[in-house]
């Protein structure tokens, strides 16, 4: 409970620019976000914290598969939350073309790579669980689950 005092949530719920909203419209206002965000809150330069390198979506799937899961276990152990990538570092890899960039899959939301920069994870887990698995820079490389898939921490 001693953290509370320092927890900062930032929550952008502006219905005209999120309302059914694709993860790239989250991520590009994320990323604009994340430029200036780490000056204004620390009073340092680009930080590499996983506050400013993920966010956090929860549309309309998101939502119902907290509210609406009728398992006997309680909600928060089916329900996930989009954890969306700041930068475009799921693209490429040192730039040339990922090995999942080769690889043609059912397309989500227009894009068929493998890795298509965002995973569902259980809303349970994203904070602390995921918020520590996710350290290092690579790591969501090794975590990534594709949607519809959810990845479990």
């Amino acid at each position: 409970m001693d953290l509370m005092d320092s927890l900062s949530l930032t929550i952008f719920e502006d219905r005209s620019l999120f309302d059914g909203a694709s993860t790239s419209v989250v991520r590009e206002h994320f990323k604009q976000w994340a430029i200036t965000a780490p000056q204004q809150e620390q009073g340092t330069g680009p930080a590499l914290s996983q506050r400013y390198r993920y966010c956090i979506q929860v549309d309309d799937a998101a939502l119902k598969s907290v509210l609406e899961n009728d398992e006997p276990l309680p909600p928060m152990s089916h329900g996930f939350v989009n954890l969306i990538w700041n930068d475009d570092g799921w693209k490429h890899t040192n730039g040339a073309p990922s090995p999942e960039e080769e690889e043609v899959e059912e397309p989500i939301e227009g894009c068929t790579w493998h890795n298509v920069g965002w995973m569902r994870v259980t809303y349970q887990d994203v904070m602390v669980c995921f918020y520590v698995l996710l350290r290092d820079l690579n790591d969501c490389h090794r975590v990534y689950r594709r949607p519809p898939e959810v990845a479990h921490g």
